[in-house]
C-alpha cells in the first residue's frame, strides 16, 4: 500500500514540476489531474464509505469531467443563474434535468469557482428535486448523504438538495453542504 501511494505521489509532483514547461492544460487534462487529486486527497476522508457510494461517485466524476470546460456545460444546457454562496461557489442549473428522478450521472446543478484569472473551475455537484415530488430522494447508497431543503423564492418550488465535492476535496465530507477551503 506505501508503495502505491508513493507511485500516486511520485505521478503528482513530476505532473506539478512540468506543468511550468508545457502550455496550459486542456479541460480533459484538467479533469484528469482534479480526479487525481481527488483520489490523493479524499481517499481517506471517502473510505469509511460503502463501496457502491464509492463508485457511484466515480460515475459522477466520469460523466460530468467534460463540463471542466464550462461552455461544454453551458452548451448542454447549464446557466449561471448568478447565485454565488461563499464555501460553494457559483451555482449553474440545468432547468431540463429539475424533475423528480435522482440521476448520479446527471446532477441538476454545476458549482464553479473562479480562480486565478477568472478561470472557471468545476468544484462540486448539486442534485436538486422539488420536495413537491415527495420525502428526501435516497440518493447515494449507504446514509452519509443528508440532503437539504432549500426554499424557493420568487414563487420558485422548495428543493431538496444535496452537494457532492466530487471535484475538490472537502474536509467536512464529500457531502457536506459547504466547504471550508473555499470560504475567505
Amino acid at each position: 500500500m506505501r508503495a502505491k501511494s508513493c507511485g500516486v505521489l511520485s505521478v503528482l509532483l513530476a505532473g506539478l514540476f512540468f506543468v511550468g514547461c508545457e502550455s496550459a492544460p486542456t479541460a480533459v487534462e484538467e479533469a484528469s489531474e482534479a480526479a487525481l487529486m481527488h483520489e490523493v486527497f479524499a481517499a481517506k476522508a471517502d473510505q469509511h464509505l460503502p463501496a457502491a457510494t464509492r463508485q457511484e461517485l466515480a460515475r459522477a466524476r466520469n460523466a460530468t469531467a467534460r463540463y471542466h470546460d464550462v461552455s461544454k456545460a453551458e452548451a448542454a444546457g447549464y446557466v449561471d443563474i448568478d447565485a454565488f454562496v461563499p464555501g460553494m461557489g457559483y451555482h449553474y442549473i440545468n432547468f431540463g434535468l429539475l424533475d423528480c428522478t435522482f440521476d448520479v450521472e446527471q446532477p441538476e446543478v454545476l458549482v464553479i469557482t473562479h480562480g486565478p484569472g477568472a478561470k472557471r473551475k468545476l468544484v462540486a455537484l448539486e442534485y436538486a428535486m422539488p420536495t413537491a415530488c415527495g420525502p428526501a430522494p435516497d440518493g447515494f447508497t449507504g446514509d452519509a448523504d443528508h440532503w437539504h431543503i432549500l426554499p424557493g423564492e420568487e414563487g420558485a418550488p422548495d428543493l431538496w438538495t444535496l452537494h457532492a465535492w466530487v471535484w475538490m476535496p472537502n474536509p467536512d465530507g464529500v457531502f457536506a453542504s459547504f466547504n471550508p477551503r473555499l470560504l475567505p
